[in-house]
């Protein structure tokens, strides 16, 4: 569980009304040098807002879920880039028989046999 989350449902058990505002949304409003009061400010001022984004609290089976999406995109993103490697690797060794091809002429012997 995220720690925002698990703080905003903490704090929503005890009555208090909680929202959980990006970071990237609260920035623009920061104007002085970042420390722990001007934070506080400036999302203060951001969540005033009227066009402000808040995302919505998210329960542990929706975050599970999202685990297991972001588990199974890396997993896709690994095995592409695993992919891409083995033919690269082809391509280089396709190249180079090429290059020997055409600098001695003569054909081909595969010395791996």
């Amino acid at each position: 569980m995220k720690w925002c989350t698990l703080l905003s449902t903490t704090l929503n058990k005890f009555g208090h009304d909680t929202h959980i505002i990006s970071a990237k949304y609260v920035t623009p409003y920061r104007t002085k040098v970042k420390s722990g009061l001007n934070d506080a400010v400036v999302i203060r001022e951001a969540a005033q807002r009227p066009a402000a984004r808040i995302n919505p609290i998210q329960s542990p089976e929706q975050q599970a879920v999202l685990s297991v999406d972001r588990m199974r995109e890396h997993w896709v993103h690994k095995r592409t880039a695993s992919m891409n490697r083995a033919i690269a690797a082809l391509a280089a060794k396709n190249v180079r028989i090429i290059w020997s091809l055409l600098q001695n002429q003569t054909e081909y012997e595969n010395y791996a046999d």
